[in-house]
């Protein structure tokens, strides 16, 4: 866990730069901010950054840009300089105040836009000349989110916007023209996708050939954008799981669950796999072609919050939901409140248990890792096999908060880490070093020369002490002949 000090309130948008080395984190309350390089623990920015609630942040493709909104009709960038941020931007709506809600940078970092809360409109800023560049409108219910095509450059920039009234829609941000003030041929609407429901959050593959859409039934939809088809859907509602509702909720945790939703989604660098948080104290992570659930993290087991509990005591469940006490919680409520009276904060209650839930969801851009904004703070998960290229499709492992080390045993390779350099270690006698050397280059025939060359005494120590993350990388081959020479080293000793 991260960074739980850095706020003082719950946080509520994420994002991780080009290097995977910075982590941005904003809490929406006070419009705070905070810059954290998680090697070393150290924090770069911490500010207010805005006068009312900050409600998303963004980095620039190349890093050195950090991109924030909220709804004090501000959108604004800061630069890196000399190992901290400074206010490079400040972007505003001339005309009108906006609150903002969510927003995006395009690939060369030249462009950011921002969707509003209260006007229904995006809008699109140059970095360079602070210019408004061009006012999106079309859409009749706030924009929920924005993406911009991160494979098309140049000057055909796509722009993808999805709203509570449930529609997708894509846009041609330049409208072909190389011209940036030539503000009337900006913002033409290309294609208009509608849903059965409020759509939540989009978000681009790296190729730019498939959107996922989240909905407010706990549907994830993929669309194609060039073909203009539909890809395929994933049913999540039922992996956020069912938890034991509050005091104060009049359904069953059957009936509360089937209004969870996935607040925020990403895909993998490779696009094969998209992760997925929001009402619920799971993540979860799916394969995209197939349109399963491979592996679900649950990221606290503090029962002082709520939706945690999903063991639900009968007894309890008939007592809170029973006819007489239903009634007995309507008579209790006025029927009657004095006109422009305000109810307040009982100050006097000594329990409150906030609900957990994932606000944001960010994938390393190296792809072995990702990071979270929770109740609980800000969480990394790490592969084992991080830095090896096998990607997500490894075995995860658990948070950051382990026991084993801030992170996990890595299997990273470095300069002296080269086939000579293996080759050099076995003929001195190291073999260990060089079984390590192979392992982690993940060449098969390698791993094959190095076993072959442990003398047979040796090859059942290698093997008692052979760490379980390590066998991944490993060919079945390798591992049957290793296993081979251990039964024919004890088969010697017998006779």
């Amino acid at each position: 866990m991260l960074a739980t000090g850095l706020f003082t309130n719950s946080i509520s948008s994420l994002t991780i730069n080009r290097n995977g080395d910075w982590i941005g984190a904003g809490s929406e309350l006070f419009g705070q901010i905070a810059v954290w390089e998680w090697r070393s623990q150290s924090c770069y920015l911490r500010a207010d950054s805005h006068s009312k609630e900050m409600t998303s942040l963004a980095y620039s493709p190349d890093g050195l840009h950090l991109v924030t909104g909220g709804y004090d009709n501000k959108v604004k960038v800061w630069r890196i300089s000399g190992g901290s941020y400074r206010n490079f931007r400040t972007f505003t709506v001339p005309t009108r105040r906006v609150q903002f809600s969510s927003l995006a940078v395009d690939t060369r970092g030249s462009l950011v836009a921002a969707g509003g809360l209260d006007t229904f409109e995006a809008y699109v800023w140059s970095v360079k000349t602070g210019q408004l560049l061009t006012t999106l409108t079309g859409h009749t219910s706030p924009i929920s989110a924005l993406a911009f095509n991160p494979a098309i450059s140049g000057i055909d920039i796509e722009l993808a916007t999805v709203s509570w009234d449930c529609t997708l829609r894509l846009w041609d941000v330049t409208g072909n023209s190389t011209d940036e003030n030539n503000l009337s041929s900006m913002g033409l609407t290309k294609e208009v996708v509608n849903f059965s429901c409020d759509a939540l959050y989009v978000v681009y593959r790296a190729d730019g050939k498939q959107l996922a859409i989240s909905l407010l039934n706990g549907n994830i939809v993929f669309y194609d954008p060039n073909e203009g088809v539909e890809m395929g859907t994933i049913d999540g509602h039922r992996d956020l799981g069912v938890a034991q509702t509050s005091e104060e909720d009049l359904v069953t945790p059957r009936r509360a669950a089937e209004s969870k939703k996935f607040q925020t989604i990403a895909y993998s660098v490779d696009g094969e796999h998209l992760i997925a948080g929001g009402d619920s104290k799971y993540i979860c992570l799916y394969s995209v072609p197939d349109k399963l659930l491979i592996k679900r993290f649950e990221v606290t087991c503090n029962l002082s919050l709520a939706g945690v509990q999903e063991i639900h005591d009968r007894r309890n469940y008939l007592h809170r939901f029973s006819m007489e006490t239903m009634n007995a919680k309507e008579a209790q409520r006025p029927s009657l409140r004095i006109p422009s009276s305000i109810k307040g904060e009982d100050r006097s209650r000594r329990q409150w248990r906030p609900e957990v839930r994932v606000s944001a969801v960010e994938f390393s851009p190296t792809g072995d890792s990702f990071a979270t904004a929770t109740t609980e703070g800000i969480l990394v998960y790490s592969l084992p096999s991080a830095g090896t290229g096998y990607g997500i499709s490894s075995i995860f492992g658990a948070s950051s908060c382990s026991d084993s080390g801030w992170l996990f045993d890595t299997l990273g390779i470095d300069e002296q880490t080269t086939p000579s350099n293996a080759r050099s270690a076995l003929i001195q006698g190291r073999h260990a070093e060089a079984l390590d050397m192979a392992i982690r280059l993940q060449s098969h025939e390698l791993v094959e020369e190095v076993i072959e060359s442990i003398p047979v005494d040796q090859s059942k120590h290698y093997l008692d002490h052979f760490t379980y993350i390590y066998i991944l990388p490993v060919s079945i081959k390798s591992l049957h002949y290793w296993h081979d020479l251990a039964i024919e080293f004890t088969s010697s000793n017998r006779s």
